[in-house]
């Protein structure tokens, strides 16, 4: 299986210097399992932040072409949060 950063820079020229999955940064840092189906709500509060989790459930096929309005909202919201979990362990860290 290729790893996302690695299909960013096949498919879109982005170059990934670095990466970590949030959900692995918080297993590691709190010395828990990791588990792929974590919601992200629960992630922030592992760290501390209070993050609402949309009152819609939207399905999304991340490897779909084409996505719906809903579904670009939902992604923009995750790369967020995932964005805030990870800065408040890496500050943790320092």
């Amino acid at each position: 299986m290729i790893h996302w950063h690695f299909q960013l820079c096949y498919d879109y020229s982005i170059e990934c210097k670095s990466c970590i999955e949030v959900i692995e940064l918080v297993a590691r840092y709190f010395q828990k399992p990791k588990s792929i189906h974590i919601v992200i709500s629960k992630l922030a509060a592992e760290v501390g932040l209070s993050l609402e989790e949309s009152p819609k459930k939207v399905d999304v096929d991340w490897q779909a072409i084409v996505f719906s309005d809903e579904q670009i909202k939902l992604g923009i919201q995750y790369v967020y949060a995932c964005q805030l979990i990870g800065s408040k362990i890496l500050a943790m860290l320092l």
